[in-house]
């Protein structure tokens, strides 16, 4: 980013869908095969791992429902939602949170992050569903959900999920405020819990 304009990332399809909904493994459009994963029970070959990308609000409790409907071969379910905040970490009131993505690369980071997270985890299916754009205050910015047999791998799971897109996903982010707008960047935390799955 140079004078905080994006700069075009060199290695973008231009054949790569612009925006959207991105289903790993699947065909755009099918409904989401929520249950039928080989992993959860044996119910049918499709695959476990679905990622969204929109710009519209989302409601988390649907679809947390949705991804709980119908299960018999899952001990557990973990969920995740990141709330936009009205408070900056200096105190200063915020009015929006804008996420800038770049269509194509933005969608396969967090496709990348969601597929990563299904492969080093023993759970049954994953969703991630992620806002661009401008996001108000109490809005739902992230949605992650992880289902498995057992609990431990699906908090794992969703824990890794949420480490690895806050700092790795292809966003440009700022607050806007009564003051001006300011960009986020990644703090020390965020890094430091992102080590924790260096091995």
């Amino acid at each position: 980013m140079t004078n905080g304009r994006r700069r075009p990332h060199p290695g973008l399809r231009p054949d790569f869908p612009q925006g959207g909904t991105i289903l790993a493994g699947a065909d755009r459009g099918s409904s989401p095969p929520w249950g039928k994963s080989p992993r959860g029970g044996g119910r049918g070959l499709v695959l476990p791992v679905i990622s969204r990308l929109q710009p519209d609000p989302f409601d988390p409790a649907d679809e947390l429902r949705a991804f709980s409907a119908g299960r018999t071969a899952d001990g557990a379910i973990v969920s995740f939602t990141g709330l936009a905040r009205g408070q900056a970490h200096s105190g200063e009131a915020v009015e929006t949170l804008v996420l800038d993505h770049y269509p194509g690369m933005t969608e396969r980071s967090i496709d990348e992050i969601a597929q990563a997270g299904a492969g080093r985890f023993d759970v049954s299916d994953v969703l991630v569903v992620h806002r661009h754009g401008e996001i108000a205050p109490g809005e739902a910015i992230v949605f992650v959900a992880a289902a498995s047999r057992h609990r431990g791998e699906a908090f794992a799971c969703a824990d890794y999920l949420m480490d690895r897109l806050k700092t790795e996903a292809a966003f440009w982010k700022r607050e806007q405020g009564p003051g001006g707008s300011r960009w986020i960047d990644p703090t020390d935390q965020d890094r430091a819990r992102l080590a924790r799955w260096s091995d």
